[in-house]
């Protein structure tokens, strides 16, 4: 009878050890899981969000139908969060003056696609790398006459719309300052009001470092406008993460901000053809064009029986 008690005290005490045993596992496996857990969270929770200020401006950026931002600006945003590991709050502005202030307040990290001025280089600091170039040019209503493609004299006295806060405007300045030309530029928050100043009598051009919308016909371009990221004085440390986001995203993928501006910008078919006075009139005489070309030179030219084909027909 006590060897049977004994013999059931070991069991006992297996069972118990065994008992012991799981539990430790079973903690074990579980300070694991949430061990892992834990890093998984603080890794989400290490990557900060940044507020980019841009302008509600075309294709540049406006807001969709279901409620995102899209265009240019945010997209280029939205790149540059991915290659420097940080979530982009977009802050959406309708004047340049209104987004200058916020970054200055510390209302936003930064602003995306801001022109250099002389002004703004003792306020802000700049990213090291240009986003985009793009032309200067003046553009009219399409059924302004008036025009006739690339002649600067016709600006002489003519009123002339341009948007607060640019830097391109001195140099049409002084373009028309060499030709001896004489014009009056009237300023605006944005291009909403100047294409509206435009429609209604109140310019006769508007001067913009962008595309021509549709509607309207370039009659005159000059030089290219150059756009950067733009950051508080104090904020090196934003510039700098910035500046190597850049530099990844060019590395990794050089021709993704070309892409993005062809996207949303260039492959937007906007404005009609402006012509000279000199090719007015021959349009006015001649309804068919002949041109000579070089007979068989594929690619460019190429016939295929009674038939031209290539790049240059299909160009025409």
């Amino acid at each position: 009878m006590i060897l049977l008690l004994r013999n059931r005290g070991k069991d006992d005490m297996k069972i118990h050890r065994i008992r012991n045993a799981v539990v430790l596992c079973t903690l074990t496996v579980l300070m694991c899981i949430f061990s892992c857990f834990g890093i998984r969270v603080q890794a989400e929770d290490a990557m900060d969000k940044l507020r980019i200020g841009f302008l509600l401006e075309g294709q540049y950026g406006y807001l969709d139908e279901n409620g995102d931002y899209r265009g240019f600006d945010a997209e280029m945003a939205q790149e540059l969060a991915l290659y420097g590991d940080f979530e982009a709050e977009l802050v959406p502005f309708l004047t340049i003056n209104d987004a200058l202030n916020a970054l200055d307040s510390g209302k936003v990290s930064m602003l995306i696609d801001f022109g250099r001025t002389s002004d703004r280089e003792t306020r802000f600091l700049y990213s090291e790398r240009q986003l985009i170039t793009s032309p200067l040019k003046l553009f009219a209503r399409a059924d302004d006459n008036r025009f006739a493609y690339g002649d600067l004299n016709q600006l002489n006295g003519m009123r002339i719309a341009c948007m607060n806060g640019v830097d391109y405007d001195q140099s049409l300045i002084e373009q028309c300052s060499k030709a001896g030309v004489t014009v009056q530029l009237v300023y605006y928050d944005n291009h909403v009001q100047m294409k509206a100043s435009l429609d209604g009598g109140g310019v006769d051009a508007v001067l913009t470092g962008t595309f021509t919308p549709a509607g309207y016909k370039t009659v005159f371009s000059f030089g290219t406008n150059s756009s950067y990221l733009m950051f508080r004085l104090d904020d090196t440390a934003t510039k700098s993460r910035i500046d190597k986001a850049m530099a990844r995203l060019e590395a990794d993928q050089p021709l993704k901000t070309t892409q993005i501006y062809e996207k949303y910008v260039n492959s937007i078919v906007t404005g009609t053809t402006s012509y000279t006075d000199a090719e007015q009139a021959y349009l006015s005489t001649h309804s068919i064009a002949t041109v000579a070309l070089v007979e068989n030179a594929p690619p460019f030219v190429i016939r295929q029986g009674g038939s031209l084909t290539g790049i240059v027909p299909d160009f025409y």
